[in-house]
């Protein structure tokens, strides 16, 4: 199976170590992408609230670019509760 940007409806395929394609990646402040990096290396080897950081950067990235596109307010919104809600979980292991 092919990795794909995880960018919502971007389909572009990308190296599984990329969060997203570099098209979308451009469209992402440079603060972001550092805190997308830093949280990256704070990671633990198995899922569990070390990964909360990191969640938490990657889907303020995600919902960048989503505005960017000028995607519906809702939908970031959406995602971005979505994304709270995992971390939270993350955050109880």
């Amino acid at each position: 199976m092919e990795h794909r940007c995880h960018v919502p409806r971007c389909e572009t395929p990308c190296p599984p170590k990329h969060l997203m394609c570099a098209e979308c990646w451009r469209e992402v402040p440079p603060d972001e992408k550092l805190a997308v990096h830093r949280t990256l290396k704070r990671r633990g080897p198995r899922t569990d609230a070390s990964w909360a950081p990191w969640v938490r950067a990657t889907y303020t990235a995600i919902s960048s670019v989503m505005k960017a596109r000028g995607d519906d307010e809702d939908a970031v919104s959406i995602y971005v509760d979505h994304s709270e809600t995992f971390a939270e979980l993350l955050e109880e292991r």
